[in-house]
This record gives C-alpha cells, structure tokens and sequence, in this order.
C-alpha cells in the first residue's frame, strides 16, 4: 500500500486511510475532498460521536496525536459510485474483522456503514425480549450476588450512570411497581445506620426524632404543651385587638380630615 502526500492533494476527491500509528490499525474511506472530509472526521472524533466506535475508542484511548490522514487513490473528476467501486476495493484488501482494519464491513452503502441500529427503540425492544427469555434462578442470582459484593464503582462510572439518569421520567406503571415491591420491606438497624451516616455527610438534615417510638403524653407534657397553646391564643388576640384599634384609628381621622377641609 503506497501513501500519497496528502498536502499536495489536500483539494483533490479519492481513498483515504486513517493510520494509528500506535497500532497500526487503519480506517479506510471515500472523499470529495480530502481537507473537508479529514476536518469532518476531526469534529466528530473529538467531540466523541463518530459513527465508527472502535476507531473512536482508540481515539480516546491513545490520542489525537496517535492518528494521521494519508492519500491512498487520488480519483479527479470521479463520481461518488465509482469512488465508492475503489473504497469497497481497498476495504476488501485489509479487512480483517478489526484486527487491523476499522471498517467492521465490506459495503459502503450509507445503511450498512454504521455500526449503530438505524431503528434504536425497535432494537430496545428486541434485546428486552431477548432478556427476559434468560430466567435466573435462584441459585443464579444469589451466585450473581455474592460476585458483586464489595465491588466499588470508580468516580467516573459514578458520574456516567448520574448523568444517564438526569433527567429520566419515570412512568406511572413503574411508580406503582416500585411501590408494591416497596411496601412491608423494613429496612436493618446496619441500612439505618448508613442511611444517618450518609445524610449527616452530604449535609443533610437528620430529624432529631428519627426511630423514636412516641406513646400517650405525660401529664407533664399536657401541661407544657397546655400553656404552649394558651400563649399563641393571646398573642393572637392581641394582635387582632392592634388591627382593630389601627383601622377605628384611621377611621377617625378620615373623618376628622373630612369635618375640617
């Protein structure tokens, strides 16, 4: 494979490859225009929403400075089948199932490019089917259980699946079954004691009542809570009085204005 210098062609439509020379895997395409399609390829890599993901993984993994665009076929005056003819050519010479080769197939047409399903709530539903055909048993899942206790999520998986959750809704239907698997569970006095530890580390305020058991008040508290209510009625009523005696006030002397003037 022989690599043409690509800033004398920069303007010129053919094949192009991009080269990881950390791993010497490449991406094979097509182009009007050199320049324009390698900028295009720069946008969405760097901006993490390139249509290829195993090149944009290794995008983020080595680098930027790990990529180089490189001429492979200069084509002036082709048109667009017959460079898409050359690019299923040069594809079909270094396709290998992504050992070495981005391009995960052989055709170019703009349905079989993207490695990403074209009908995204279709194939939601499908692997959903998929799943539930998988019944776990119970020996599955306390086996499941047991291999992901103590696991510790990393600060940057915490932070995706936060974001992932921004946002989200949840229907009405799923309310109420989290409901229903909710009601009767207690939590253990060890669940309670992290909830408090938790809450106090977050700045959270902890009610000051929280697992006290109240019972009938005491005649102590009767009377406390007696003289409690006494005082709020009379400092209702004096302030009713203070309004009342502000308006006969203002009355008065509306009416003392109006004698006078």
């Amino acid at each position: 494979m022989t690599l043409l210098n690509y800033s004398e062609q920069s303007n010129q439509p053919g094949i192009y490859v991009i080269f990881n020379k950390e791993k010497w895997r490449i991406y094979v395409g097509q182009c009007a225009c050199y320049k324009i399609r390698w900028n295009e390829h720069l946008k969405t890599l760097r901006s993490s929403r390139h249509s290829n993901k195993f090149l944009q993984a290794d995008w983020l993994k080595s680098g930027e400075e790990a990529f180089e665009f490189h001429v492979l076929e200069v084509m002036p005056g082709s048109t667009k089948e017959e460079r898409n003819l050359r690019e299923e050519h040069w594809i079909g010479v270094h396709w290998d199932k992504q050992e070495r080769c981005y391009n995960f197939k052989k055709k170019t047409e703009a349905s079989e490019r993207s490695c990403y399903s074209l009908t995204p709530e279709e194939s939601r539903q499908k692997l959903s089917a998929s799943m539930k055909k998988h019944v776990k048993t119970e020996e599955h899942r306390k086996n499941l259980s047991i291999s992901n206790t103590g696991k510790k999520l990393s600060a940057e998986t915490c932070r995706k699946i936060s974001d992932s959750q921004k946002g989200r809704k949840l229907s009405n239907e799923r309310k109420e079954q989290q409901r229903i698997n909710s009601t009767g569970k207690k939590h253990s006095e060890a669940s309670r004691q992290k909830m408090s530890e938790h809450a106090k580390k977050i700045g959270r305020r902890v009610p000051s009542n929280l697992g006290r058991k109240f019972g009938p008040p005491s005649e102590e508290h009767k009377k406390v809570l007696s003289e409690a209510m006494l005082v709020f009625h009379i400092r209702n009523a004096i302030i009713k009085l203070a309004r009342l005696f502000n308006q006969e006030r203002l009355l008065k002397l509306e009416q003392y204005y109006e004698t006078n003037n």
